[in-house]
């Protein structure tokens, strides 16, 4: 495995992280019992130090479980927080409780890297201006080392609300989208989160690659995938790579 440092955080990292969420949910989406999903212990002993998780998710408790304290200042743990649900925004109040359910779930007294959870453009001013005092506060206390935000890609494929972030210091790491299909990043988003030293965090990767394998060259004679595949992807066809969506129309 190797390691490196998440942006200006003072955190070092694996390069691989284990995500605890999307279809597998740490094998709980494939209908695997809390006893029988040994991924975290599986992955910890290969190297990874980075577990990221959310309250959305459902696996904060399984991630607390996993680690004795005498490894906790071994890993990195990543959790995150709704800003709304819908159409109705998350108080102060409610995130912090979030915060706290979060702190006793996975069993520590910090979280490392707390992000404000999938941000919608249109949410960024309420969590600038409601949520972000309080989330100092609690960092104050020390029971947050980093803040941050991830982006909704689906909703936000010009990725306006981090372009926006990127003016205020307070959030340290981005999680974004980012993959063979979607390159965008690269080019609107890296080089300055790299000259400003904030840590990025990139999410559907690998996804489809382990959970839809048969998409893939290694389960399937058939290349490019399958059309039934491609259309499971949401990355807009002007984002995938000119040799893919020439071989695509060839199919």
């Amino acid at each position: 495995m190797q390691y490196t440092s998440l942006g200006n955080t003072g955190l070092t990292v694996s390069v691989a992280g284990l995500g605890c969420g999307g279809n597998s949910r740490i094998g709980l989406g494939a209908g695997a019992s809390t006893e029988e999903s040994t991924l975290l212990r599986e992955a910890f002993e290969l190297g990874v130090t980075f577990f990221d998780t959310a309250r959305t998710y459902g696996t904060e408790g399984l991630v607390g479980q996993a680690f004795t304290p005498s490894e906790r200042d071994r890993i990195v743990l990543c959790t995150k927080s709704l800003v709304a649900r819908g159409n109705e925004r998350l108080s102060a109040a409610e995130v912090v409780a979030n915060l706290e359910a979060s702190l006793a779930d996975l069993r520590t007294d910090r979280i490392d890297v707390f992000l404000l959870h999938g941000v919608d453009p249109e949410h960024y001013d309420h969590a600038c201006e409601q949520l972000k005092p309080a989330l100092l506060r609690e960092q104050a206390k020390g029971k947050i080392r980093c803040l941050g935000l991830s982006e909704t890609a689906p909703r936000d494929p010009g990725r306006k609300m981090l372009q926006r972030a990127l003016d205020d210091a307070t959030w340290q790491v981005f999680m974004l989208a980012y993959h063979m299909l979607n390159q965008g990043p690269r080019h609107d988003l890296f080089p300055r989160t790299r000259a400003q030293g904030v840590g990025t965090l990139l999410m559907f990767v690998v996804r489809n690659i382990f959970s839809r394998p048969a998409c893939w060259r290694a389960r399937s004679a058939t290349w490019p995938p399958r059309a039934r595949c491609r259309r499971r992807w949401p990355t807009p066809t002007s984002h995938w790579p000119f040799w893919y969506t020439r071989a695509a129309r060839r199919a």
